[in-house]
């Protein structure tokens, strides 16, 4: 019956088949059984090839478009901005200031909620006719009389009123916490409803000097109440506001010319006496950087060129200049600069209080410093010239103008100082007093402060207690501004010079990265990096250093122009325990964004014209086009898993794991992606 079934044999089963006789299946056959078998191999096969088969399409679908940015929410908006800035909440609801707009956009619905201008308008076009008129009258003027117009031209009626528009429009900041939003006028804060965007709540002070800090729902700063200068915490929850006066402690009315709005205050006054700075003529020196960037970009044509088109601008500098004043010789001493008795900022912010530093000059002294090499023996015009010899021609009389303008050496002021350091607001703490070299700043951490010197720091705790102090074999670096394209309400530039995390302070100076137990200041180790400005922090241990491929060279002789140094922004990954770098990027971007896997760098240009007015006469194939290009990096290689790149200039870029928005002049976008 396996073999044949209900019949005794082949012959039987076949007589039936001809009478046309349907003989039952017997479920122990072998040959049906077989069948089944193979029925099912066959299925699962297919099943398997489908799945196979969607998971790859799947996959490439995810690598080639789900994966990559695509722009899920775009608004146009109708007014031009020159500034404009994203509050801090969920990217489900965009809030953001533009061109003196306060808007509030649902990107899920793709609509805008509402917008409330902020700004009086017709005020500022009457401002702006009488300007027109009295600039009008003025070329009008100067045009009948036969006058040397110079740079003056005809006025532009729609220019002025954007000019006015945008001061107004740069004296508002925004600040959002959840669905708490606040614009701070320059003499009172105002939140805004967030359903409706009218104005719910209103509290007066003198905002229009001072300083901010953000953290958190919290925001500290220094204002003007009742003409006394005093240190607020204000709750940007619940609009409570707490303040004590600094009166008393001899801080001055005006307490700063500049408003700041970092996530961390980087107040602080550098220890350098440049070269600008003593001569009082206004010249800037030549970027290094800027000038090697740029040669690199050049065509071979316009490379050939750019000798007699250096040349040409060294004698207009030469010939400007003794316009300026004849009897001044170019190679001329500059007068030295006077050395500061005290520091910049007398009052830095932090969360525990604020920090109230004075400093009094107890010895003068200054070092100077040669920031050039010397000017070659045997001149390279002398020699046979080649298409070959074209950079060390360009670079002889690039550095000729280099020293013309600024000369070849710097002072630095390394005078000793005595700091004293007060925390009003913390009762029964004495004040610190100790002799530093160089002109001093305060850096506010989560539980230390630090002072820094020139190639010293202190660290204090917050009872006043030096904790330790060491030396370096750098300057500590300069706070950095905000990148362009970011708010200063946000920290593109990342943690620094000086940064705490955990047991550990990190410190930045000019040549290295050095990591400091934070009790007892023992070092655990250092990183080489020339041109640090930031460093970003990961869940997992790890830090990333915005940084450049710049040598110690480039640090000695830092107005030294080599047109064919390749100098490289950089991005650094380093394991915060044993200072490994386990991969380096470079061209890729700095980092500004790091969160759980996602990692983001941008570049973004204004895109005004050549880094460096020596090659302007060059700039018709060489102009640096507006754009914002975001990169993803690979948290585990370094590696680029895409680029997003818009050819025009951003206002404020904002990152929330898988999605960021851009605000432009004339438009707000939500760009999304997918993210396993």
């Amino acid at each position: 019956m396996e073999i044949f079934g209900y019949v005794c044999s082949a012959y039987c089963k076949g007589k039936a088949e001809d009478q046309g006789i349907r003989l039952p299946a017997f479920a122990g056959q072998r040959d049906l059984a077989q069948s089944k078998q193979w029925r099912r191999i066959y299925a699962a096969v297919g099943v398997l090839a489908a799945l196979v088969l969607v998971g790859a399409g799947t996959w490439l679908w995810y690598a080639w478009i789900g994966s990559i940015p695509k722009v899920a929410y775009a608004s146009k908006l109708t007014d031009t901005a020159l500034a404009g800035e994203f509050g801090q909440g969920s990217a489900d609801q965009l809030v953001f200031l533009h061109a003196g707009t306060l808007a509030r956009h649902d990107p899920k619905a793709g609509k805008e909620v509402w917008s409330n201008l902020l700004i009086d308008r017709q005020r500022i076009a009457a401002e702006a006719k009488q300007a027109y008129e009295k600039d009008k009258a003025a070329y009008q003027t100067a045009m009948s009389n036969g006058e040397d117009l110079g740079s003056l031209r005809s006025p532009d009626y729609d220019e002025i009123v954007l000019t006015l528009e945008t001061d107004a429009a740069s004296q508002l900041h925004l600040y959002q916490h959840g669905e708490n939003v606040w614009i701070a006028y320059p003499d009172k804060l105002v939140r805004f409803d967030w359903q409706t965007g009218k104005s719910a709540q209103e509290i007066k002070l003198d905002l229009s000097r001072g300083k901010r800090l953000l953290d958190g729902g919290h925001l500290y700063f220094l204002a003007s109440r009742e003409g006394a200068p005093a240190y607020m915490q204000f709750n940007l929850a619940s609009g409570e506001v707490t303040s004590e006066e600094l009166q008393d402690q001899g801080v001055r009315p005006v307490l700063s010319q500049s408003s700041t709005n970092n996530l961390k205050d980087r107040s602080g006054a550098s220890a350098k006496l440049t070269g600008s700075d003593r001569t009082g003529a206004g010249e800037k020196p030549i970027d290094p950087k800027a000038a090697a960037a740029n040669y690199q970009k050049l065509s071979t044509p316009q490379r050939l060129a750019l000798p007699a088109v250096a040349a040409a601008n060294a004698n207009q500098q030469r010939l400007t200049a003794e316009m300026r004043d004849p009897q001044a010789s170019p190679a001329a001493a500059p007068a030295q600069t006077p050395i500061p008795t005290g520091v910049g900022e007398p009052v830095v912010l932090s969360k525990s209080g604020p920090l109230l530093l004075s400093a009094r000059l107890l010895e003068a002294k200054v070092l100077t410093r040669k920031l050039m090499k010397d000017p070659p023996k045997k001149s390279a015009l002398n020699a046979n010239l080649s298409a070959s010899d074209t950079a060390s021609v360009a670079n002889e009389i690039l550095n000729d103008m280099q020293r013309d303008r600024v000369g070849d050496t710097e002072e630095e002021n390394v005078s000793r100082y005595q700091v004293t350091l007060k925390r009003p607001a913390a009762k029964g703490v004495e004040d610190w007093q100790g002799a530093v070299s160089g002109l001093p700043a305060v850096f506010s951490l989560d539980t230390v402060d630090v002072i820094a010197a020139a190639k010293s720091v202190v660290v204090l705790d917050r009872r006043n207690k030096k904790l330790w102090e060491a030396k370096l074999n750098y300057n500590v670096c300069p706070a950095q501004p905000p990148r362009f394209g970011f708010s200063s309400g946000t920290n593109p530039n990342g943690e620094g010079p000086c940064a705490e995390r955990g047991d550990t302070l990190y410190v930045c100076d000019e040549g290295v990265v050095t990591a400091f137990e934070l009790a007892s200041g023992t070092v655990r180790w250092r990183l080489p990096s020339v041109g640090t400005t930031g460093l970003f922090f990961d869940e997992q241990g790890m830090i990333y250093v915005n940084t450049t491929t710049a040598t110690p060279d480039n640090i000695k002789y830092s107005r030294q122009i080599d047109v064919s140094d390749k100098l490289r922004e950089l991005v650094l990954k380093v394991e915060a325990k044993t200072g490994k770098t386990l991969w380096r990027a470079v061209d890729e971007g700095l980092v500004a964004y790091v969160s759980g896997k996602f990692l983001y760098t941008v570049d973004a240009h204004p895109g005004q014209g050549s880094a460096n007015e020596l090659f302007a006469e060059l700039t018709s194939m060489f102009d640096i086009p507006p754009h914002i290009r975001v990169r993803r990096l690979d948290l585990g290689s370094g590696r680029v898993l895409w680029q997003h790149y818009q050819k025009r200039a951003p206002l404020d870029v904002r990152f929330e794991r898988n999605s960021f928005q851009v605000l432009f002049k004339h438009e707000v976008q939500n760009i999304r992606f997918i993210s396993l």
